[in-house]
């Protein structure tokens, strides 16, 4: 018995010994395929650089805010402002010489960062892209390896990257990790070191002689060194750091920016004000955000979401803003009567575009999220996140009885609107604006309602949870679990002949015929973006989230994605008329010559 115990522990102790050994040797071989990988990155690598000519596309219009400004550079006896609608160049009297955006062949038309060097500008774009500006030529950096970059700091002829996978060094056409911090949002040299600044909202100061972290801090928008003080600009105030202490300056002031100018400190603020020493200048309206504080030959500038200002004489002035302010982006809706335009946005509400200019239609306070428009002779129907407006001659007219006030989607049905919301729908009369709600209790699939449509005397219902169709008594529900539907989320319905296109937020395009559901190859996996299918035979044109615009003929059962096209491969929005195409994105609204539109590039799918 004495033995058979001896043996039984015997045989436990090896066993143990051989799972530690085990363990052992895979957690050796995975420190050193760290190491590896870690040596790997630190080694600089040749940057793969792409080159193209700048050239201006036929028959392509933008429509952008281009008075958001972001940084500014003086280069070759000419200012380079980086704005929300592209890289704008202005002579030394301040006139518009030139602007570079996505129709010259950018990635993007949104800019943040500018830098001058000896032959070349270096800009960086909202989505993290890096480009070079020489002449007539643009140099896009291929950089996957940084994930996302959001800024960059240069130190002589070496460029200092802020990205999501750490720090790089960018030197001599070579890149390498110096840093393994995570989410980087700003680098700055201090003390023959640096601090750095994450998106949240820490800050890890690496000198030879001083080494801290601090992590208190709601959010990092702006570090300066001055002497052996750091100051660091937050949503609180200024704060102030030494090896001996921290100290908070200017509690309560949200600020932005910081820059030195005449030996004093600079601060910029969230709202539209300069501290200069213990000056305070207010520069423009309370919704003006200062983005940031540069010195150029001697003067300060001011670049903000209204425009730059210039400090003379102790008195700011305008310096530069768009002679026509267009604040188009992130554009969610596209109608068009007659001949003026419909223009849905997600933050600056809603716009008409005529012959003679772009106007802000007046809905009412505080409503900025549209989400749809739908027009009826001379009426129009908006669906916004704060209820459903109507726009007659007779004014403006909020619609009450409805569910909720977040209006997803709107159908118009002869005399009676259909109305999505977060909490179901509603059938509307219009001629007494009595409303019949309906939802999940009534038999709805889900209370989410994203899109609508109307198909043989049924109203097809595209919700968070799948397909109700209603026939005026009942409801049929369609989901993945019953038919061959890829996605519950439904963001987009289009009838089309004899089909009702599905557009599905991850489960890409199907459309719905007798024989049932087909899916359209190769898109199971993209996401459609809220109410952006339309129609222009033979095509149906549907915007995607990061896939660019698609393009299907309906012909032949095949499709592209156009990519590389629209900034950021985001198209929130599509149109079209006779004459033109009208792409929406988050960067502003495209309108296309309907020849120069390049339907037949891009990648080849088919339906199944």
């Amino acid at each position: 018995m004495r033995n058979k115990i001896l043996y039984s522990l015997i045989a436990l102790f090896i066993l143990l010994i051989i799972v530690i050994s085990i363990i052992f040797i895979r957690v050796m071989v995975q420190s050193s395929e760290t190491i590896t990988r870690l040596r790997e990155e630190r080694k600089p690598q040749k940057i793969e650089i792409s080159e193209i000519p700048l050239k201006k596309k036929k028959g392509w219009e933008l429509f952008v805010n281009k008075a958001d400004v972001r940084d500014m550079v003086f280069f070759n006896r000419k200012y380079y402002l980086a704005t929300s609608g592209g890289i704008i160049l202005l002579s030394e009297d301040c006139k518009i010489e030139d602007e570079f955006n996505t129709n010259w062949g950018l990635p993007e038309n949104s800019f943040l960062e500018l830098y001058n060097r000896e032959d070349n500008i270096l800009a960086l774009t909202e989505g993290g892209k890096l480009i070079e500006l020489r002449e007539k030529l643009l140099f896009k950096y291929n950089l996957k390896r940084t994930g996302k970059i959001f800024s960059f700091t240069s130190k002589e002829s070496d460029i200092f990257l802020s990205a999501a996978n750490g720090i790089y060094l960018l030197s001599n056409g070579k890149i390498s990790k110096i840093e393994d911090i995570k989410d980087v949002k700003i680098v700055r040299h201090f003390l023959n070191g640096i601090v750095v600044g994450t998106i949240h909202g820490k800050v890890y100061i690496r000198t030879p002689t001083f080494t801290d972290s601090i992590i208190e801090i709601d959010a990092v928008n702006d570090i300066k060194e001055n002497g052996e003080v750091l100051y660091i600009a937050t949503p609180l105030g200024l704060e102030r750091v030494t090896r001996e202490e921290r100290k908070l300056e200017f509690a309560g002031e949200f600020i932005t920016t910081i820059a030195e100018y005449n030996g004093k400190l600079c601060c910029g603020t969230f709202d539209g004000r300069v501290i200069v020493g213990k000056k305070i200048y207010r520069i423009a309206k309370k919704s003006t955000r200062i983005n940031r504080l540069r010195v150029i030959n001697d003067k300060l500038f001011a670049l903000t979401s209204d425009g730059a200002f210039l400090l003379e004489d102790g008195k700011w002035s305008c310096f530069y803003k768009p002679y026509i302010d267009i604040p188009l982006m992130y554009i969610t809706s596209i109608l068009k009567k007659g001949n003026e335009l419909f223009i849905g946005t997600f933050e600056n509400g809603c716009f008409s575009l005529k012959s003679n200019g772009l106007r802000q239609l007046e809905i009412g306070k505080n409503v900025n999220e549209i989400n749809q428009i739908v027009g009826a002779q001379n009426e129009l129907f908006i669906a916004t996140n704060s209820g459903l407006f109507l726009l007659s001659q007779k004014g403006v007219k909020k619609i009450d009885g409805l569910p909720s006030n977040f209006v997803n989607a709107i159908f118009l049905m002869k005399k009676k609107l259909i109305v999505g919301t977060s909490k179901g729908f509603g059938i509307l009369d219009l001629n007494r604006f009595e409303s019949k709600i309906f939802g999940s209790f009534q038999g709805l699939i889900n209370n989410r309602v994203y899109s609508i449509a109307y198909s043989e005397g049924k109203i097809i219902l595209g919700t968070l949870g799948g397909i109700s169709i209603f026939d005026g008594n009942s409801f049929k529900n369609v989901t993945s679990a019953n038919s061959s539907l890829k996605c519950n989320w439904i963001n987009g319905l289009l009838v089309a002949g004899e089909r009702i296109y599905i557009g599905t937020y991850g489960g890409g395009i199907s459309y719905l015929e007798k024989k049932g559901i087909k899916t359209i190859e190769e898109t199971s996996e993209a996401e459609i973006n809220h109410n952006s299918l339309f129609c222009k035979e033979p095509y149906l044109l549907a915007g995607t989230c990061k896939n660019g615009l698609f393009v299907y003929n309906e012909k032949n059962n095949k499709g592209k994605f156009l990519k590389g096209i629209f900034p950021l491969d985001d198209v929130t929005a599509v149109f079209a008329d006779e004459e033109y195409f009208y792409i929406g994105t988050e960067q502003g609204l495209y309108r296309i010559e309907s020849k120069e539109m390049p339907l037949d590039s891009g990648k080849i799918v088919r339906s199944k």
